[in-house]
């Protein structure tokens, strides 16, 4: 689940970081919802007040309920994860909603993921497409690269291998691993985009140097078979071996199977 956490900013010493805190607290106490967000931030992640959980849903709570939509997606969170509150995937979905209703970026993401996956609501792909589709808009990587999925799986939409290339070059070139690894099977495959297997090894590798197991285990494969580059089968077997020790079991298997302990 994604979270927004706003720092503060233009704190320089000891005496001004506790005249901000004060007067944050100070306002909050006064009903500012924004001073509110600030407070339970700090309370939650421990930065200028003692850790405190508890008081952080308690200032989270207050917000939220004023319509900050910060502060409602931040303990929609709390409540998904079951963070010092007792776990309630309903409640979440709630937040979100209210969230991702007033344009919240990452609760449109989170309730995309909820739709998608009938977490505190029933399955509807159709609200999924839609909320990812939001977010996506908003420039967030993780929700171009599910709109992707979707589009690429024809997952409650038309599948358009067209749309899914366009959306996870957009999550890919934010440097999103995941939509790196798929925008290089859709190189590789042609689907989508003209067929390009250099460009494929290309997106696998900047996906592998994020330690995705997956992109390992296919840039050892083309390594190994030297697709989009040359063979080069101490390469492969590196980069195999990187994808077993991220718990990869099919490379595993191919470990065995290209019998690598003698190459």
């Amino acid at each position: 689940m994604k979270k927004l956490f706003i720092s503060l900013t233009f704190i320089t010493s000891s005496i001004m970081m506790a005249q901000t805190c004060g007067q944050l607290l100070k306002e909050a106490e006064n009903g500012n919802a924004k001073s509110q967000f600030l407070v339970a931030e700090m309370f939650e992640t421990g930065k200028n007040f003692d850790k405190d959980i508890f008081k952080a849903v308690q200032w989270y709570s207050k917000s939220a309920k004023q319509g900050n939509a910060d502060a409602q997606c931040n303990l929609a969170v709390i409540y998904f994860e079951g963070d010092g509150v007792s776990e309630n995937k309903k409640r979440a979905f709630e937040l979100f909603t209210k969230s991702a209703k007033q344009g919240h970026s990452e609760a449109q993401f989170n309730l995309g993921n909820m739709y998608a996956d009938g977490i505190g609501t029933t399955v509807d792909k159709k609200q999924a497409l839609v909320w990812f589709t939001k977010s996506a808009n908003q420039g967030v990587a993780e929700a171009q690269n599910n709109l992707g999925k979707m589009y690429d799986d024809g997952d409650g939409v038309e599948q358009d291998k067209k749309k899914a290339f366009e959306w996870y070059k957009k999550a890919a070139e934010q440097g999103y691993k995941r939509a790196q690894y798929n925008l290089s099977n859709l190189y590789f495959e042609g689907q989508g985009v003209k067929e390009d297997k250099k460009k494929s090894f290309e997106w696998l590798q900047k996906s592998a140097a994020q330690n995705y197991p997956d992109a390992q285990y296919n840039l050892g494969l083309m390594y190994y078979y030297g697709n989009g580059t040359d063979v080069d089968k101490k390469k492969a077997k590196e980069w195999i071996k990187k994808s077993i020790d991220n718990g990869d079991e099919d490379a595993k298997k191919l470990w065995k199977t290209l019998n690598l302990d003698k190459e």
